[in-house]
């Protein structure tokens, strides 16, 4: 067994559980909620 070829395919793992978690996220908000901010100065969620 490689030790790289292992690690990359658990940081892939990782990374995909991770971009399923966001997309869940993103799923439950309405368009607004995307693109509010606090004020002119802060950052969206998006």
């Amino acid at each position: 067994m490689n030790v790289g070829i292992e690690y990359l395919k658990v940081v892939r793992q990782r990374l995909r559980g991770l971009k399923e978690l966001g997309d869940q996220t993103f799923e439950q908000l309405f368009e607004d909620d995307i693109h509010w901010a606090f004020n002119e100065t802060s950052n969206s969620i998006s």
